[in-house]
């Protein structure tokens, strides 16, 4: 009891201060006996645990005398039950056992579990005493309960026995303030934010207040003093933070019911922080005056996000403007109410340096989910600003369900330059409709978006463009404001069947695919007289004039020519595909027309030099092998007759 302050016959008086952090946990309740052995029929009883121990007062406990708090703030403060003490062990029963006879006795039962201890007064639990609180704020302190324990088990010998029973978990009361004896009596002041999982959250027994703002009513009789007291509304607190002054405090704004509606008994020329306490329309509940002095840092103003944005990201970077050299805190909003309270903390901050004002802050966002933040500024002297709003920042990391095509449902023949795609996806996505050159119903290759529209409602309906004279193949996505893009769906093939204004040519050389070793190539055939012909590579050999495929030569037929004859740059070791098409006088172009593929076979290096002759020689030519043969043989001659004619010369 009382980690803060224990007040056992003192007077004792806390003004302008803060307390937070404590923690009274009560003591472990012992463990039960184990049961005596053997006696004359049976095993003793286990014996049972102790219970635990009262956790009372974290902040402040008070025995007897009188305890003052002005001015002040107790927050962040914890009461515990301590955990009950675990059963004994049954003694061991009587046994006997022979080859002709066999007796027991009884095993001893479990000793019962003890039970949990109790949690009272998160911040302050009174015994005796008087305990004065004025223009003071008790808020976000908490009380738990101890754990119960187990019953012990039955004793190993014998028959019979049972376990013992488990004990009960304690209780909790008074997350706030706990009156257990004493008088209590508050005034001007604001309990809120505590909590107990069992009792009352912010005074549990009975009290004398004015002018205090309860945000759940006491659990005992509460006798009006001086001012109207309030219950049930939400004060609308920040978290406690540095709002100037020498200690934290927790702010209101200026939507509190807590403003102008307290009072001043003690007479008080400041609030805790030692700024006015009336700001001229009112003293404030609480330790905190709202204007007194202004919040003097003026508030950072936010220009990224500008307004509320959808992004796919796991963090966000916050920029904006702020006094100089302040320090900018962005908090979390989980009640999207633009200010700091309940579990709101910072998750990002910048110490602005050298005279700089810009700030630009990275924080985390939880997926899938709507992400709220403040804003706030601290020049270091005169506390911290009040909050601005951060527009919503959505995350989206999920992808829209594929879209379903009712229009066309099958595939079917139509004339026209347009069709109307139709059907449904997530409301309100971007629908897109892709070209599918190769017809696989995957995006790939040239595969480009040829027309797009917004699902209204869930249902999409978008003009898409069709080539003439042949078949059209399509997938359609759809995409969310994140960008997030579904798999790709197959749009049955449209086949526009209007008759070409001009027939694609005829190539007759090449007539199959060749391997060449060449720098160049002439492309052969027919086309409609007088037409412009045009030679394509195509790069992805997808039979479709499309992505980086380019006119690597032309013809214009002329004096009523039909064969044409073109030629054509090779990559060399390479397999080379192009496409033809003819074109009229009016600029209608043809269809393009698949050119077989031409290989350029040249690229390799050379071999290095070869090695040394040997004594013979072979060669292709049948008729030069039998020349070389000969003239080795009269070589062979020549030589014997030489070596004859020199042994005689000896």
């Amino acid at each position: 009891q009382g980690a803060g302050i224990y007040n056992a016959g003192a007077t004792t008086t806390l003004t302008g201060s803060t307390i937070s952090g404590c923690t009274s946990v009560g003591g472990v309740g012992g463990q039960g006996g184990v049961g005596g052995g053997i006696t004359a029929s049976q095993g003793g009883l286990g014996g049972d645990g102790g219970d635990g121990g009262d956790g009372q007062g974290s902040a402040i406990y008070v025995v007897s005398g009188s305890v003052s708090i002005v001015n002040s703030t107790l927050s962040g403060n914890g009461a515990s039950g301590g955990t009950g003490g675990a059963g004994g062990t049954g003694g061991t029963g009587y046994s006997f056992v022979s080859t002709s006879f066999s007796s027991f006795g009884n095993a001893g039962n479990g000793g019962n579990g003890g039970n949990g201890g109790n949690g009272q007064g998160g911040g302050i639990s009174t015994v005796a005493g008087t305990l004065d609180i004025s223009n003071s704020t008790i808020a976000f302190n908490s009380t738990s309960a101890g754990s119960a324990a187990a019953g012990g088990a039955p004793g190993s010998i014998g028959v019979g026995g049972a376990s013992g029973s488990a004990g009960s978990v304690g209780t909790t009361a008074g997350g706030g303030v706990h009156e257990n004896g004493g008088t209590v009596a508050i005034n001007s002041s604001i309990l809120s934010n505590n909590s107990a999982a069992t009792g009352t959250e912010d005074f549990d027994g009975d009290v004398t207040a004015g002018a205090t703002l309860f945000f759940v009513a006491p659990s005992g009789t509460l006798t009006p003093g001086t001012g109207t007291n309030i219950t049930g509304t939400d004060p609308v607190l920040s978290a406690l933070a540095n709002n100037g002054g020498p200690t934290q405090t927790h702010a209101i704004d200026t939507a509190s019911a807590a403003r102008d509606a307290g009072s001043n008994p003690l007479t008080l020329a400041t609030d805790q922080r030692g700024l006015n306490r009336d700001d001229g329309g009112g003293v404030d509940m609480g330790a905190y005056e709202f204007g007194a002095g202004g919040a003097a840092t003026t508030p950072p103003s936010v220009s990224d996000p500008a307004s509320v944005t959808v992004v796919n990201a796991t963090s966000y970077n916050i920029m904006g403007t702020a006094p100089a050299d302040s320090l900018v805190r962005i908090y979390s909003d989980a009640n999207n109410n633009g200010v700091v309270d309940g579990a709101d903390a910072v998750v990002g901050s910048q110490q602005l340096t050298g005279g700089a004002t810009a700030f630009s802050i990275s924080v985390s966002l939880t997926q899938d989910v709507d992400n709220n933040f403040t804003a706030t500024s601290d020049d270091g002297t005169s506390g911290e600003s009040n909050p601005v709003n951060v527009p919503t920042i959505t995350e989206d990391s999920t992808a829209p369900i594929g879209t379903t095509v009712t229009d066309p449902a099958t595939a079917l023949n139509t004339t026209g330059a347009t069709y109307t795609i139709v059907g449904t996806a997530e409301a309100d996505s971007t629908v897109q409709i892709y070209s599918d050159f190769n017809n696989n119903g995957v995006i790939d290759g040239a595969d480009a978006v040829v027309a797009s529209g917004t699902a209204t409602g869930g249902n999409f309906s978008i003009s898409t463009p069709i080539t003439q004279s042949t078949t059209n193949n399509f997938t359609a996505t759809a995409s969310d404001a994140a960008s997030n893009e579904s798999n790709p769906v197959d749009v049955p093939t449209i086949t526009e069947t209007t008759a070409p204004a001009i027939s694609p040519p005829i190539v007759s050389t090449p007539a199959t695919t060749v391997t060449v070793d060449a720098a160049a190539f002439d492309i052969m055939g027919t086309a409609q007289a007088d037409s412009l012909v045009r030679i394509y590579s195509d790069l992805n050999n997808d039979g479709f004039i499309n992505g980086a495929d380019a006119v690597v030569g032309s013809l214009q037929l002329t004096g009523g020519a039909t064969d044409w004859t073109i030629n054509v740059p090779l990559t060399q070791s390479a397999t080379n595909s192009f496409l033809a098409t003819a074109e009229d006088g009016s600029s209608n172009e043809s269809l393009p027309t698949d050119v077989p593929d031409i290989t350029e076979s040249s690229g390799g290096t050379s071999g290095g030099g070869g090695g040394g002759g040997g004594g013979g020689c072979a060669v292709n030519d049948s008729g030069t092998s039998s020349w070389l043969l000969l003239g080795g043989l009269i070589a062979a001659m020549f030589g014997l007759m030489r070596s004859v004619f020199r042994r005689q010369e000896g």
